[in-house]
């Protein structure tokens, strides 16, 4: 409060001033009052003794006299202080207001002013941080420049070294296989020298077997032309029983095949030759479907998968027969 009054001492001296006058309006206003107050007493005393003096005095309070020309003027004094009073508040609030807007234009413009100053100062401390940025970045990649230098350089000294490295073990080989066909050689020498003392012994030890060999085989020769003609008799009929043998072992696979066989869609004629690689077993090892105008390509499937369905195929009753490459002819009419 002390702050306002010392920061606009007139206004509260205006401000006493209007006081000042609005109590002497009370006094006066009191006074006039009281003057009229004791009128009426006095008219009502009298009043009470006269009728008609009564009726005078009721008739002046019904019309009251107009005031004087110093009430007008004093109403009018105070009517006018009154105005100036009003215009003077009115005054002092627009001039309020104004110091109010002046202030606020004046606080609204540092805030500018500091946020154009904090604008600025972060605008600068963003180039710095970019600067230091450009700066590890020109720092990371000039590190990065040396560190591809110096390591492309210790792959150039190890490149350098390995091929050093491989020469020397190069020219250690050639000395190695050249002194190992130094010695290949002096074997080979040794080694043909033994040979024709070797051979020449053999030789002599040939003669004579041979020599002997030769008495054998002259008195050898007569016993086999004596055993052959036997030999060709018993072959003649051995050879008939190992191919009625073959045959009835050929004919079983055929039937084993036939009953795993299953015709095509659309039905199938002819011939087909078919390969089947087995083991002893009987196992199918491979089956080969031989193409013919007599086999189309649905009659070559048909037989190919009877075959393994068939595994394994029937054994030969004589093992010394079997055959692991067997060939026969495939007909669905058979």
């Amino acid at each position: 409060m002390w702050n306002q009054i010392l920061k606009y001492p007139w206004a509260v001296g205006i401000a006493a001033l209007i006081h000042i006058l609005l109590l002497a309006f009370f006094v006066v206003n009191v006074d006039w009052h009281r003057e009229v107050g004791e009128t009426t007493e006095a008219v009502e005393a009298e009043m009470v003794g006269d009728p008609r003096r009564i009726a005078e005095i009721q008739k002046q309070m019904d019309n009251p006299p107009p005031p004087t020309p110093e009430q007008l003027r004093e109403e009018q004094r105070l009517e006018d202080e009154r105005q100036k009073e009003i215009e003077e508040e009115q005054r002092l609030e627009e001039q309020r207001q104004k110091q109010i807007e002046a202030e606020r234009l004046q606080e609204e413009q540092r805030l500018q002013e500091e946020q154009e100053q904090q604008r600025q100062a972060e605008q600068k401390q963003l180039e710095e941080q970019q600067r230091l940025v450009d700066l590890k970045q020109q720092e990371e990649t000039r590190i990065a420049e040396e560190k591809a230098k110096a390591e492309q350089a210790e792959f150039a000294e190890k490149e350098r070294q390995q091929a050093a490295e491989k020469e020397r073990e190069r020219q250690a080989e050639i000395k190695r296989k050249e002194a190992a066909e130094k010695e290949k050689q002096r074997q080979v020498e040794l080694k043909r020298k033994e040979e024709e003392k070797q051979k020449k012994i053999a030789e002599e030890k040939r003669r004579k077997e041979e020599e002997r060999k030769l008495r054998e085989v002259e008195m050898q020769a007569e016993a086999e032309r004596l055993a052959g003609a036997m030999e060709a008799e018993e072959a003649s009929i051995s050879a008939a029983k190992r191919n009625s043998l073959i045959k009835q072992w050929e004919n079983s696979i055929k039937l084993r095949v036939r009953s795993k066989w299953v015709e095509p869609p659309g039905g199938a004629s002819g011939e087909c030759k078919v390969e089947v690689v087995q083991a002893r077993t009987g196992t199918v090892l491979d089956v080969q479907v031989v193409p013919s105008s007599t086999c189309d390509s649905a009659m070559q499937e048909s037989v190919s998968r009877a075959v393994k369905r068939a595994d394994p195929l029937p054994r030969p009753k004589d093992p010394s027969i079997f055959d692991g490459r067997i060939n026969f002819t495939f007909s669905p009419e058979q």
